[in-house]
């Protein structure tokens, strides 16, 4: 976890205010004055949180916010007028109808992103002497440390002229530069000894000298030492003294490697601004030697002529910007549940998790091409945010644009920084909604951060940088939108004037978050378009609430219209009318409700005479539900549950024809389902509590019994088949186990005998090495091909256990049922959490039990892969999800009490090994271990410990079915052989895929 430092927490009263920066607050007038004239600080500025916190309080929400969670919820891509970008292609352009979620390749990468830092030109790291400094107009003589010649970081007084640096020599703001020496090789025997002489003049803590140790390959880098500050002089330079051990290099899996400076300076103080002026530049060094255990003899760079080998580059992105990251995140800690974010994340902090006064980080997203005529952009992202004023972190979000011609635009948009109280995570936060003209041709979306108390007028002595590790961002999305789209309330000031603004060639009418009641967003006339519309919710079921008050009883209305074209309304909260949410009267013209949300009204539907469809609707908490009076209706995948009076009211002579399809009726207080006068009714495939029909004259067609009592009723999937059958009753059982999602009192029902109470569900995105946290339990999967959602329901009963095994725990035990709708390829890893004081025996000795029903019959399988006692955590590895166990084998104690009183090498675990292997040994001394896995031919595959010394006992090792070079291993029978001391053994295995 990354570090917090620790600030007090003081309120300035500034919320909700806007401000000036003050002209005498801005102690560091260079940063500020670059700012400033880049239009990166706004004046004035707003202290304000995203549009996500102008949402409905919870307590106002009565249904979940994720519309996967909802009952009924049809799933699938909303048909929004609204183009979608993100990811990056293999040209570098962002993917329309993707995202950004930081987990689609492995390793994590910036998928396209990139931090802007200012052009320079030049590259400062060379080789100095005499001959190099002259002709430069250089005002001191050549900062040469012994010799001959130096090593030197800086530009000459005419570069700095150039560019117009205020102090001429020295350094600038945002640099990050490298300077690689030749490679070498440790002789595998004993530590290198690395030292050199040096002076550095740095802004302490804000500018650095990086010292790494980099494998030839270029993959994996070893912080030796940073640098900040002041360190010697010209004439009593400084000296530096370390060795490369064994360990540095097994960090790095390869013995060849070079040693990298690289040099890192935030946004302001330097010779570039005057803030901090240098005579000679930031850092010097001189005599690098590199003695004992290098292969060929040792090496010694006095740079008395040229570089000696010594490579000068600018990294730039390719090995991820200098202020912001790719991270797991697992890595902080996000107390939010559940957490929109998932997988791994982008930062915008240090190495320390924090962000150092006069930080500006700006990153540019792949360019989003857009259709012709412009229109409107927008973005949307997921993110944690724990960002108090005092914190001095603020952060925004614009846009670059690309004209026609291919010359690409200063940033423009928003100019507003915005900060986020927190802990608190945020879902579908809108940003950066912007006009684009019709000459625009691509897009790139802007993210910026500053760090600056002094910019935003905060006193030094509240500021509390450089502690916070927050702002965190996921699933960032480009939206375009048509110029014509009729948006809600950017270019309306209510609903009903974006209603009025319809037209026949674009119907569409978008509703950004918020809660919307009063005049002109209640009581909405649909009456008078003689055309279609379609109201969308823009970010779906959940974000937009329509509300009545005092005024207004009714939410939205359609009565007499003969029109034939639809009104479809998608993905709304409707709440608190004293009388209809919905009135539908008299009108051929068809009423369509899609993955709506209808509570704490009076009447939730009231239709007469009209043709209406509800599909993936929640209708609870009302007075009365729906009262389908002569209407022509079709209800599909509805929850209709906890109406104070009845659920759906069906009256009128035959010219009433209703569906009901893949729904619940359940728990209302007068009847579920009420049929007066001889209307026309079909109940399929749906759950209706066992007294709750009122149908005397025996009307309803219930379709095939079979279908309403197997049939799952959108609360979980049907991972194991009933244990019994209800007698061919097609209304579910009364004491059927699943729990009513909207049921305060507790009444059970569904179709099921797991408890169908949605149990734990998170997005799966398509992906590399994709991680999913359910509450205790993490699945990764090697790839997903097609993005679904993954599920944890946990009961107390399962498919039945060997009786040699005793669960963990045992009462009550836990089966994890597990299952996901994403599409995956390779084998998937499941890692559960356990108590420790659940266990009786050796915890070592757990095991974690698939129920693989792939088999034939379906058995128990035990597919340990590890065990971490002091994490508490059990993997396995699988290729299909169902029932999972933690479970100790009865045994396993005397098992345990076995001592091998030499080199013993248990049998690989599991065995095959799909994927991945576990290599457990036991050592009868201290010793130096060499392990390595050899294919079937003899030929070396991998090294996984070399010569490191274990102390006597048990030890595992994990090889991930990877060679040296990390490509998957092909299947096939392996071995793997270990030598300690002089004791040698071997164990044979078979990996699968």
């Amino acid at each position: 976890m990354l570090s917090r430092f620790p600030s007090p927490v003081r309120s300035l009263g500034l919320f909700g205010r806007r401000l000036r920066p003050e002209a005498g607050s801005l102690a560091r007038i260079g940063i500020c004055a670059m700012l400033l004239a880049a239009g990166l600080i706004g004046s004035p500025v707003a202290w304000a949180a995203p549009a996500e916190a102008s949402l409905p309080a919870a307590d106002e929400i009565l249904l979940p916010s994720d519309p996967a969670l909802v009952p009924g919820h049809t799933g699938g891509d909303r048909d929004l007028p609204v183009t979608w970008y993100g990811y990056v292609d293999g040209s570098g352009n962002a993917v329309e109808g993707e995202t950004w979620t930081f987990d689609h390749d492995v390793p994590a990468t910036f998928e396209g992103w990139s931090e802007v830092v200012p052009e320079q030109g030049l590259i400062p790291w060379r080789q100095i002497d005499s001959g190099e400094w002259a002709g430069h107009d250089n005002p001191e003589p050549p900062p040469i440390i012994t010799g001959l010649g130096s090593a030197w970081a800086g530009l000459y007084q005419d570069e700095a002229d150039s560019l117009a640096y205020v102090d001429g020599i020295g350094y600038g703001n945002d640099w990050r530069y490298r300077f690689s020496s030749p490679s070498f090789t440790w002789d595998e025997i004993g530590s290198i000894g690395l030292s050199f002489d040096y002076w550095a003049d740095l802004e302490a803590w804000f500018d650095y000298v990086h010292l790494f140790l980099v494998g030839a390959s270029g993959g994996v880098e070893v912080d030796l030492h940073s640098f900040t500050g002041v360190w010697g002089d010209m004439d009593n330079p400084e000296t530096y003294v370390t060795e490369l051990t064994a360990t540095h290099f097994a960090t790095l899996g390869e013995n060849e490697a070079r040693i990298v400076f690289e040099i890192e300076s935030d946004a302001g103080y330097s010779d570039e601004d005057g803030d901090y002026p240098t005579v000679y530049g930031p850092f010097a060094f001189d005599d690098l030697a590199l003695t004992d255990h290098v292969v060929g003899g040792d090496l010694l760079y006095d740079f008395e002529s040229g570089a000696q080998g010594f490579v000068a580059s600018d990294p730039g992105g390719a090995s991820g910007p200098s202020f912001s990251g790719i991270a797991p995140l697992s890595d902080y800690d996000v107390p939010c549940d559940p957490c929109p974010l998932a997988g791994h994340i982008l930062h915008f902090h240090d190495g320390s998790g924090g962000h150092p006064e006069g930080q500006y980080t700006m990153l540019t997203s792949p360019p989003a091409w857009l259709p012709d005529d412009g229109g409107y952009v927008f973005s949307i992202a997921d993110l944690f945010a724990d960002m108090e004023l005092y914190d001095g972190v603020f952060y925004r979000f614009g846009w670059i644009y690309m004209e026609e011609g291919g010359d690409w635009s200063e940033r423009v948009g928003d100019y507003v920084w915005s900060y986020n109280p927190g802990p608190e995570c945020y879902s579908h936060v809108e940003t950066g909604w912007d006009y684009v003209p019709s000459s625009t041709d691509a897009v790139k979306l802007v993210i910026e951060l500053i760090a600056d108390c002094d910019s935003f007028g905060i006193p030094p002595q509240d500021c509390g940088l450089p502690g916070n590790e927050t702002p965190l961002f996921d699933n960032l999305r480009i939206g375009a939108i048509h110029p014509d789209a009729r948006l809600v309330p950017h270019l309306y000031p209510t609903i009903q004037q974006g209603i009025d603004a319809t037209d026949a060639g674009n119907p569409d009418v978008l509703v950004w978050s918020g809660s919307f009641q009063g005049d002109g967003n209640t009581a909405l006339d649909f009456s008078g378009e003689a055309h279609p519309v379609n109201l969308h919710a823009l970010f779906g079921l959940g974000h937009t609430a329509i509300r009545g008050d005092e005024t207004h009883t009714t939410g939205f209305a359609l009565q007499g219209d003969t029109q034939a074209d639809a009104v479809v309304v998608d993905g709304f909260i409707l709440g608190d009318f004293d009388g209809e949410a919905v009135l539908c009267e008299g009108s051929s013209r068809p009423f369509q409700f899609v993955n709506c949300q209808i509570s704490g009204c009076n009447q939730a539907l009231v239709g007469e005479a009209s043709t209406i469809a509800l599909t993936g609707c929640g209708i609870h908490g009302n007075a009365a539900g729906c009262d389908l009076t002569d209407c022509v209706a079709q209800l599909t995948s509805c929850t209709i549950a906890h109406n104070a009076s009845d659920g759906v009211h069906i009256s009128e002579h035959a010219e009433a024809v209703v569906d009901i399809d893949l729904c619940i009726l359940w728990g209302n207080g007068g009847y579920d389902l009420l049929l007066y006068n001889e209307p026309q009714v079909q109940v399929l495939r749906s759950a209706v509590a066992p007294y709750g029909v009122y149908d005397p004259d025996e009307l309803i067609d219930w379709g095939s019994p079979d279908e309403n009592v197997y049939v799952d009723p959108y609360f979980c999937d049907p991972v194991i088949p009933p244990v019994e059958t209800f007698d061919g009753d097609y209304r579910l059982d009364a004491t059927s186990p699943c729990l009513a999602m909207y049921s305060p009192s507790g009444e059970e029902i569904g179709a099921y005998g797991l408890g169908c109470d949605g149990g734990v569900i998170l997005p799966t995105p398509t992906g590399m090495n994709v991680e999913v946290p359910l509450d205790g339990i993490v699945l990764t999967f090697d790839e997903v091909t097609g993005a679904g959602d993954s599920r944890r329901l946990t009961r107390d009963a399962g498919p039945e256990v060997p009786v040699e095994y005793l669960l963990v725990p045992a009462d009550p035990a836990e089966f994890h049922f597990l299952t996901t709708t994403a599409e995956f390829v390779g084998s998937i890893e499941v890692c559960v959490a356990y108590d420790e004081e659940d266990v009786t025996m050796a915890e070592e000795d757990l095991e974690l039990l698939h129920f693989d029903t792939d088999l034939d019959p379906p058995a128990w399988v035990d597919i340990t892969t590890s065990v971490d006692v002091e994490q508490n955590i059990i993997c396995g590895v699988c290729a299909t999800l169902s029932p999972f166990v933690v479970a100790e084998r009865e045994g396993n104690a005397v098992e345990e009490a076995e001592v091998h009183t030499g080199l013993f090498l248990h049998p690989c675990r599991p065995n095959p090994a799909l994927g991945r292997a576990v290599l457990t040994y036991d050592l009868p001394t201290s010793s130096a271990v060499q392990a390595e896995v050899f294919d079937i031919t003899g030929h070396r595959v991998r090294v996984l410990l070399d010569g490191k010394i274990q102390t006597a006992g048990r030890h595992q090792l994990v090889w991930d079915g990877r060679d040296a070079r990390g490509r998957r291993a092909e299947a096939g029978c392996y071995f793997y052989r270990l030598q300690a001391g002089e004791l040698v053994g071997s164990r044979q295995f078979l990996l699968v895929r």
